[in-house]
């Protein structure tokens, strides 16, 4: 699971499969449009619109600060009944359960 990172979804999934070179066959990638963190940020209760927009920003703003090494941690306090009706979130499960019927 990578985020497109403003990259493209083609740039974005060949940049996955450069490292992953002789193994390309036995790789599956997908793609989470938006980045985690907006979710994350969703979950965690913050404006969603504002969430999608700048989700580091509305981190940083209610959480003191903004680093990558919190997300673990604040991913426990997500409540997931937020995220529940949100399309591309119901897309990311179905990648989930794609991945774990995936031989």
């Amino acid at each position: 699971m990578i985020d497109e990172e403003s990259r493209g979804k083609d740039r974005a999934v060949n940049d996955v499969l450069t490292y992953m070179m002789g193994f390309e066959d036995r790789v599956r990638v997908v793609l989470v449009q938006p980045k985690h963190e907006a979710w994350l940020c969703i979950g965690l209760g913050f404006d969603k619109i504002k969430c999608r927009k700048q989700p580091e920003d509305v981190l940083r703003y209610n959480k003191g600060n903004y680093e990558k090494r919190y997300l673990a941690e604040w991913a426990n306090n997500v409540d997931i009944g937020k995220l529940r009706n949100e399309p591309d979130f119901q897309d990311y499960l179905d990648a989930l359960n794609w991945l774990l019927k995936d031989p």
